[in-house]
């Protein structure tokens, strides 16, 4: 991905795209290569190349064999019907409350490409219920808008797992969806919060805006927002976690799953083909939204409302109960990194189990 958004950022330094060349008679359009293959690799049809610099497919077509520009969308994946239903059955089992779009961006997140028909026919065979339950309770959507990529970021953080010390501290690109960062950390400092900020920036750019609930975690973003960019025009939207419902829903989903899902109200776009598209078409930090009312911008009324929680949330330290000695053994009877089947359970329990027996004998 690094890789990507460093294409991204030569492609608008270049300045021009798509420009006309002089050849005697008819002019001949140049397209930029870097441009044509990036497209390209992030998934896109040459139909919807054409579309977006606005020029004709057979025009895309030139252009392609003028670059040598490989047919390389990979095949669909060998996989019988016994296999996927286990890898589909697998996933649901992770995630019992995905559909079918969300199910697709699993199975793209593993490698596995096949087409939307064959997924249908896996859930028909293995959830036949369950389909016929999420249609029965499918919510209208309302129109959500910004102006491109890094016109609105959203930040927040997760407190489900406070229990046991775990803070969850993401953001999400509100014109793409695009996760920007995901970060879980043992505390809520504003530190913490603006550390993770920062390497997103240093990623994706930096955000024209960004919208946060006013808990205090967020404050040495809201001064870096500022500074930046200036006070008075809403660099910094501070509102109720209610109003923030781009990266809410997020909480629902994750990473790698919710980047590469198709989204039916974009054309079946993921977020990385919308984000690399609006890079393309409006520039590092999107078209600029020069005038903006901040108690409405970024809000999606129709958007999954979470509860409402204090401003501020204290997450003590965890404390390290072991020695330096104790700590050496525990780590050469358990390996946090080897492969568990039952999502990390197995590794916990057997951690802890060690630990008790240690703090037992000392």
């Amino acid at each position: 991905m690094k890789t990507q958004i460093k294409s991204l950022q030569d492609i608008n330094t270049t300045g021009t795209l798509v420009y006309f060349q002089p050849t005697g008679g008819r002019y001949k359009i140049i397209i930029l290569e870097s441009a044509l293959r990036l497209l390209r690799q992030e998934g896109f049809t040459w139909s919807q190349i054409a579309e977006i610099f606005s020029i004709s497919a057979k025009t895309i077509y030139r252009r392609r064999k003028e670059f040598n520009i490989p047919d390389d969308l990979p095949d669909y994946t060998n996989i019988t019907n016994e296999q996927l239903d286990n890898i589909v059955k697998g996933l649901r089992a992770e995630h019992p409350f995905f559909g079918q779009v969300l199910l697709m961006g699993s199975l793209r997140s593993l490698g596995i490409r096949i087409p939307r028909q064959r997924l249908r026919d896996s859930l028909q065979r293995i959830d036949t219920f369950g389909i016929l339950n999420r249609w029965s309770s499918i919510i209208p959507r309302r129109v959500y808008s910004v102006a491109g990529p890094n016109c609105l970021w959203h930040i927040d953080g997760n407190h489900k797992l406070i229990r046991w010390k775990f803070v969850i501290h993401g953001g999400i690109d509100g014109f793409s969806r695009m996760i920007t960062y995901l970060k879980c950390s043992g505390n809520n400092r504003s530190d913490t919060v603006f550390s993770a900020f920062l390497n997103a920036c240093h990623k994706f750019g930096i955000p024209s805006r960004v919208r946060a609930d006013k808990g205090g975690e967020n404050i040495k973003v809201r001064h870096y927002m500022e500074q930046y960019y200036g006070s008075n025009r809403g660099s910094f939207i501070a509102g109720q976690s209610v109003h923030n419902q781009r990266i809410e829903r997020l909480w629902v989903d994750l990473k790698q799953t919710w980047n590469s899902h198709s989204i039916r109200t974009e054309h079946n776009l993921t977020p990385k083909q919308l984000f690399t598209k609006g890079m393309i078409q409006h520039g590092i930090r999107g078209i600029e939204d020069l005038v903006i009312n901040p108690d409405d911008y970024g809000i999606d009324w129709d958007g999954p409302i979470p509860s409402l929680e204090s401003n501020i949330v204290i997450v003590n330290e965890p404390s390290n109960i072991l020695t330096n000695d104790q700590y050496a053994y525990l780590a050469s009877r358990v390996n946090p990194l080897q492969t568990d089947n039952c999502y990390g359970i197995n590794i916990y329990l057997k951690c802890v189990s060690v630990v008790a027996d240690i703090l037992r004998n000392s």
